[in-house]
């Protein structure tokens, strides 16, 4: 009897872990879908931007000249939460393989400050708290930073270490380049008024572009972690809505073993 009600306990407790797979991968799910779309609108800009820098670069025949003094930078992208997956451990895989000590670092995330912090790497600035990058002071307050390291000519070169998304199965962690980017002088389709320094204006549009790029990113990130919790809780789900059909086979084999028991002891006693 005492092994039939460790049966019982042990498929109550998997089936109450199922659930809680289950409900988790459901909330994934809505987030990632309204962050897709959030980044689909992102490229859209970021395209459109692009575009325009290089009709005003045509326009004024101008060059933009990249700093070529200041700092290198990588920004470094995790979450502040586990239970997806191989997320935030194939970014640090992917920062030790770098091993840059030369470069300071802006972070995203618990997981990652923690690891940078451990590792002695220089950290410029840090952010523990987001969420999705929908918190709009935080993006003004990330933005700000970049533009005075990039218009003060601070920053040299500018990486960013994340999870790119490919699809809802895949994503690669990957070390991409942001500033200095290639701007190509496209033939005009606008007519643009232009009142300030060409100059000026240049560096203000490079400026937007490095920020529009960066929140882009942010966004591809943090929807890769959704679908890799998303994937991850599906999994989880899965192995123990398995386990819990292996434990019910045990229970109804000790249960029958336990009947079969019973009914002899009754033969036996007639």
């Amino acid at each position: 009897m005492a092994s039939l009600q460790a049966q019982k306990r042990r498929i109550k407790s998997i089936d109450s872990t199922s659930n809680i797979a289950r409900a988790m991968e459901l909330v994934s799910s809505v987030k990632l879908k309204k962050l897709k779309y959030k980044y689909e609108q992102s490229i859209r800009y970021l395209n459109e931007l692009e575009k325009v820098i290089n009709e005003v670069l045509y326009l004024t025949e101008n060059d933009f000249k990249f700093n070529k003094e200041g700092i290198d930078v990588n920004i470094v992208i995790t979450s502040n939460l586990g239970l997806c997956g191989a997320y935030n451990e194939e970014v640090l895989r992917l920062i030790d393989s770098l091993n840059d000590h030369n470069a300071s670092y802006i972070v995203f995330g618990e997981k990652g400050i923690s690891y940078l912090k451990n590792k002695n790497y220089d950290i410029l600035f840090l952010y523990s708290e987001y969420n999705a990058f929908e918190d709009t002071d935080l993006q003004e307050e990330f933005s700000e930073h970049l533009f005075e390291l990039v218009k003060n000519s601070k920053i040299k070169s500018l990486n960013v270490i994340y999870t790119k998304y490919i699809n809802n199965l895949k994503y690669e962690v990957v070390n991409e380049k942001v500033y200095p980017f290639n701007l190509e002088k496209g033939k005009i389709d606008t007519l643009y008024l232009i009142e300030s320094s060409d100059e000026e204006m240049i560096k203000h549009l490079v400026s937007l572009l490095v920020r529009t790029k960066i929140n882009s990113v942010l966004l591809n990130s943090v929807l890769s972690e959704n679908a890799s919790r998303n994937n991850a809780m599906k999994n989880a789900k899965d192995n123990a809505d398995e386990l819990k059909r292996e434990l019910k086979l045990v229970y109804n084999k000790l249960r029958q073993q336990q009947i079969t028991t019973e009914l002899s002891d009754i033969v036996n006693g007639m």
